[in-house]
Parts: C-alpha cells; structure tokens; sequence
C-alpha cells in the first residue's frame, strides 16, 4: 500500500523538479530523516545494514507501543475511537522530539520550530490514526509496521531524490502526499468495512 502512494508522491516530486527545469535523479544511500533538509550522505554497505536493523527497532518499538499496547489498553475502558485518537495522539506528542533536536542543533529559529512542531505533530498523528485503523481492521500490527518500516527505511532513509546542489529538497512534500494519501484511502476503506458490517 505504501509503495502505490509514495510512488506517486515520487512521481509528483519529479514533476515539480522538472517544471522549474531542475534535471533530478534517484539515489539508494543512507541519511538521518531531516526537517531542514540536512543530510549526511552515508554509501557502505554497514550504514545500510544498521539503517534498516536500526529500522526494524524502531517500529517495532512504536507499533507495540501505541498500536499494540496503547489502543488495547484504553480501549478496556473507554471506546475503540477514544483508544485510537489517544493513541494517536501520544504518538504524534511523541515526534515532537524531531524538531525540537533540529532546534538543539541550531538548524531552525523558535519561530520556525513552532510551526514545524504543529505541522509535524498532526502529520505524525495522522499516520498514528492510519496505523491504528489498520491495526483494528486487521487485528495485528504487523501490516501496520510493515508501512511504517517502508516509510520510515526506505522513503525518508534509504531512496533518495538527488539535484545538482541538494538532496531531497522536497521530501517533506513527499512524505505529506505519501502519507495523507495512504490516510485517505485507508479512511475510506475502514468506513466502508464498518457500513458493510452494519448492513449486515
């Protein structure tokens, strides 16, 4: 699922780059996830492997966190909506760690952190509420940190889209039309499961 929509942010991304004639190309190598578009480009073989061992962790840690544990714990007291808003909220609060480390490192102004932070807690809630459905429809995390591994490993850590004076100028674009994508169309398809269950 994830592959349909983030090709066509990619698809999306290039049209940009080639309607103000900047001739771009793709590229496999290893960089940290950046608000400000900051990267160190990394090649070997070992930063490949940790990226995606480091990866693995990571959402492994994060669905069996908010998915796995948050969402069955509160919904033992409160409603499966309230479990998964909850949930995705914490998991958005959660992220706020990644423009407030671009604020530590001097990358952006507190100004700029503000927005970002906002902008960036909803994204990350958002996918949090993606995951969480996926969670419910399929009753396991599985296919949810599968998604959330590709999105994480390959789309913002491993495949890259590389300009003359820059390295993925646009990725937050990318990733805002990858993943409210992916929203819509997992929205779309757990409400109709929901009206079909109830017709039934």
């Amino acid at each position: 699922m994830c592959l349909i929509f983030y090709s066509i942010a990619f698809v999306f991304e290039f049209v940009i780059l080639y309607m103000q004639g900047i001739p771009a190309h793709m590229e496999i190598f290893v960089t940290g996830f950046s608000l400000t578009g900051n990267t160190v480009k990394q090649t070997g073989a070992g930063f490949v492997l940790m990226c995606i061992g480091f990866n693995i962790i990571n959402v492994w840690m994060e669905e069996g966190l908010f998915r796995g544990f948050y969402i069955t714990y509160i919904a033992k007291e409160h409603s499966n909506k309230t479990a998964l808003y909850t949930a995705a909220l914490l998991f958005g609060l959660w992220h706020l760690v990644t423009p407030f480390r671009s604020l530590l490192d001097g990358d952006m102004s507190i100004g700029m952190f503000a927005v970002m932070s906002i902008g960036y807690v909803i994204l990350s809630a958002l996918m949090g509420i993606k995951w969480g459905l996926l969670y419910h429809l399929s009753g396991t995390v599985w296919i949810g940190l599968a998604d959330h591994f590709f999105n994480n490993c390959v789309v913002t850590n491993l495949l890259h889209v590389v300009i003359d004076n820059g390295v993925d100028d646009l990725q937050i674009v990318r990733v805002i039309i990858g993943e409210l994508t992916s929203f819509a169309a997992v929205a779309v398809y757990s409400k109709m499961k929901r009206r079909k269950s109830h017709d039934n």
